[in-house]
């Protein structure tokens, strides 16, 4: 192990500040390019080992390629089942909507009653101006991304010789092979984790009566990703809609409450620190900070991938003796500050 590096001084602090102000404006109004290269990175350390794999049969064109297709195969895959969710939701709605107006209403006349005007619609024109624009932001962002996928699997192994050859000293190429694998297992417990999460929450909703028990498993899947502020925010939806479906019957929310809650502290607290390990958690502190920061940052979207984005720093200061103590500052305290070995 490394001997301790000596107490950073008030200039580099200062210094590191400064760097983090001047990128996180950087990256803010640069978005357009940097957000899909950050998902592109990610994608790349994720299809990665299958890219190499396939590598040793086919040509490196034709399995950049598949990974590609395969890529854009899961994502329109993705895309509809959101969309026979909000399809499927919106049928099922229809049926509680005078009790949903009903409770908007009553919301609205008890906020006005301490000077709050929760407002209420807008115009139609602006709204579908924004909407379209957002989905011409969305088809160029994907596109960039699935180009930085196809460029980067394609290029990485030539960068790769670059590198190991460039740097063999300092064993740069280990090194980043190390944290893409982090990375990758990053990916998979959550994604593990969520599945077991989500199925748990579908099924305790199912027994306990509640409506769009689906809905309130598959919510809780996707806030997985988001660890801590993740579980919080997923507990609340299906306790809401019970307080609708219950017609202000308190016994039903409370069921709710004790079924999603239950699983998502079972799972929070003991499931997915024996699995994911110390090793990759980050402060709880920190969770929320990188959820607020990001999405100042890059939007919703940032706040979606500010934990791994994080992580990932975490991931790259904890590799080289100078930085270490901004690794040790963002992981949890519980973690160790020592690099670990490929899971």
């Amino acid at each position: 192990m490394a001997e301790r590096s000596q107490p950073i001084d008030r200039k580099t602090v200062l210094l590191a500040i400064l760097v983090v102000i001047v990128s996180a404006f950087a990256l803010k109004y640069s978005l357009t390019v940097t957000l899909p290269l950050a998902f592109g990175v990610f994608l790349v350390c994720l299809f990665w080992p299958l890219q190499k794999a396939m590598a040793k049969v086919l040509p490196r064109g034709v399995a950049v390629v598949t990974n590609v297709l395969l890529f854009l195969a899961i994502t329109t895959g993705f895309a509809v089942a959101l969309w026979a969710i909000a399809k499927t939701t919106r049928a099922e709605l229809e049926g509680q909507m005078d009790t949903i107006d009903h409770t908007i209403a009553s919301v609205k006349e008890w906020a006005a009653g301490y000077g709050v005007d929760l407002g209420g619609g807008g115009d139609t024109t602006d709204m579908a101006r924004r909407l379209g624009k957002s989905a011409i932001d969305l088809i160029g962002g994907f596109t960039l991304t699935t180009a930085f996928l196809g460029l980067g699997l394609y290029e990485t192994r030539d960068y790769e010789a670059k590198l190991e050859k460039r740097t063999a000293r300092e064993g740069w190429s280990g090194r980043v092979e190390n944290i893409a694998a982090q990375m990758r297992r990053y990916f998979m417990v959550r994604t593990g984790i969520g599945a077991i999460t989500g199925v748990a929450c579908a099924l305790g909703s199912l027994a306990i009566g509640l409506d769009l028990w689906w809905l309130w498993g598959v919510l809780n899947f996707l806030l997985n990703y988001i660890p801590t502020l993740g579980s919080i925010i997923g507990v609340v939806p299906p306790v809401l809609f019970a307080l609708v479906q219950g017609g202000g019957d308190p016994m039903l929310p409370i069921l709710a409450f004790s079924v999603v809650g239950g699983v998502q502290l079972v799972m929070g607290n003991w499931v997915d620190p024996l699995v994911q390990g110390k090793y990759l958690a980050l402060s709880p502190l920190v969770v929320l900070l990188s959820v607020v920061f990001w999405g100042w940052v890059w939007g919703i979207v940032g706040a979606l991938i500010g934990v791994p984005l994080t992580l990932l720093i975490v991931l790259l200061t904890r590799e080289f003796q100078p930085t270490e103590w901004i690794a040790a500052f963002l992981a949890d305290g519980s973690a160790g500050t020592e690099s670990s070995e490929p899971a």
